[in-house]
């Protein structure tokens, strides 16, 4: 140690190990823990109240977009406003179906799709259909 100067630490013969075992920790754990795919599993992203406790009643009713957030509506509706959904679920068919009346306006008029999703036994975790056979899921987090 020079005078005034910081402490010089050197090297033990663990460092090397510890620092192979840091690594590890640092790189591998994350990676098991996580799937750094395009698409995680329903189950990366839920979180334990969802699992334990979601009640598909309580989502039943009337959703508005406050802030425009999906970019897949962007290239068919550059400035769409006024984007709302209305779920129904209909307990008698057999899966259970959400029906998700959405509606947005675009340039001068009023979209309205429906969009409907069948219920999974996994629950908050739903399949989602189109009247033109566009399939995609939908995971309640």
């Amino acid at each position: 140690r020079r005078s005034g100067g910081p402490e010089v630490l050197h090297p033990t013969p663990y460092t090397p190990m510890l620092a192979a075992a840091l690594l590890v920790l640092v790189f591998q754990l994350p990676a098991q823990a996580f799937n750094y795919t395009k698409c995680p599993a329903y189950y990366e992203l839920q979180s334990q109240q969802v699992r334990e406790s979601f009640d598909l009643k309580t989502f039943e009713g009337s959703y508005y977009e406050i802030y425009f957030h999906d970019y897949t509506q962007f290239p068919l509706c550059p400035k769409p406003s006024c984007i709302q959904s209305q779920k129904r679920i209909n307990f008698s068919a057999n899966p259970i179906l959400i029906n998700d009346y959405w509606s947005m306006q675009c340039f001068k008029g009023h979209a309205q799709p429906l969009l409907e999703f069948n219920v999974t036994e996994t629950r908050g975790f739903v399949k989602g259909f189109t009247t033109y056979v566009l399939r995609f899921e939908l995971t309640i987090i």
